[in-house]
């Protein structure tokens, strides 16, 4: 498998993620779309597990990453506290940080990152206390058996919870630190590398019939699940089992797909990180701009309207600021 088919994943994670930030919850087609983004963290968190799963996480990796994402966000944070604190007159530095461990704010979307170096100093301590490799779990054929049963407890606790105390899990942790969920998809990730070229992986592969009706049928059943127990928000179906196999369903699909193919269209998926990045930007400024021209966002079609040109402006804006060399460091490139 090369790299430019992990981007493709990459890219249709961020799709997913836009979705899922665009919709927003509802009732009806808008919950049906909104849902189709439970998919999107998921996958980044696999498609991280997949690219490190033949590397030793250590502490000094750990720190690594660490200082390189604590930079990248340093940056943003000064630059859009510098923008906001002349226009709004106040200083916004130390609101746009806590926004980011906490989820929420402008830069809600870089707990990511945060998330991200939990799991590496997770992996770096299980390794340097317990002597511990977790490759060597991940590599089993029925790790994924585990995991479904450790994610699906963690489902079956947020649902106890909020019956018992009326929040969930997602009311009381912050992103970054909800172990269970982003840990388990960077494990799985981990599991689809060390069985790739197995019999098991080539089996799969050669039946994307299978893998497509897969998907629905889990799109499909999380949307009843998601009704049946009154679970509004996607984030709340991450460790179901509807999105485990939906979302290991999703990354062989794209992955089966021939390098041809996305060599055609290799700008427009070297744009997921950029999109990401931009998105939220680009959806405040469309809606602000759509409720004062036009009117106020009601149906899904606005909508989906929004979320599409979402899509098309952020991904125009990261090909430009590809090409400016003082500016490729704010996606990432």
């Amino acid at each position: 498998m090369q790299y430019l088919e992990i981007d493709a994943v990459k890219f249709f994670a961020c799709i997913f993620i836009v979705f899922l930030h665009g919709i927003e919850p509802g009732d009806g087609i808008q919950q049906a779309l909104y849902l189709t983004g439970e998919y999107g963290i998921p996958l980044f968190l696999l498609v991280n597990g997949w690219l490190l799963a033949d590397r030793e996480i250590d502490f000094k990796y750990a720190n690594r990453k660490a200082w390189k994402y604590i930079k990248f966000v340093g940056v943003w944070v000064l630059s859009l506290g510098i923008i906001i604190s002349i226009l709004e007159h106040k200083i916004a530095f130390i609101d746009l940080t806590i926004g980011i461990i906490s989820g929420k704010g402008l830069l809600f979307h870089l707990w990511f990152l945060l998330g991200l170096c939990v799991i590496y100093y997770l992996v770096a301590t299980i390794r340097k206390c317990c002597n511990f490799n977790i490759n060597n779990v991940c590599s089993s054929k029925l790790f994924i058996l585990y995991m479904s049963i450790i994610l699906t407890i963690a489902f079956a606790i947020n649902l106890v919870v909020r019956i018992i105390y009326g929040v969930e899990i997602r009311d009381v942790i912050f992103p970054c630190f909800r172990i269970i969920t982003n840990g388990g998809y960077f494990f799985i990730g981990v599991w689809l590398r060390k069985i790739h070229n197995t019999k098991i992986t080539k089996s799969m592969n050669q039946r994307g019939g299978v893998l497509i009706t897969v998907f629905i049928f889990s799109l499909i059943l999380s949307l009843v699940v998601s009704k049946a127990l009154c679970v509004q928000w996607a984030s709340s179906m991450y460790c179901s089992l509807p999105v485990i196999y939906g979302t290991i369903a999703i990354f062989l699909l794209v992955t089966k797909r021939t390098l041809k193919l996305y060599s055609r269209f290799y700008n427009i998926i070297s744009c997921s990180t950029g999109i990401w990045i931009l998105h939220p930007f680009v959806l405040r400024v469309i809606n602000k701009i759509y409720r004062i021209s036009i009117s106020e966002i009601i149906s899904i079609g606005d909508k989906c309207f929004i979320t599409v040109l979402t899509i098309i402006i952020s991904i125009i804006v990261t090909l430009c600021i590809k090409k400016i060399k003082y500016l490729r460091y704010m996606i990432m490139e």
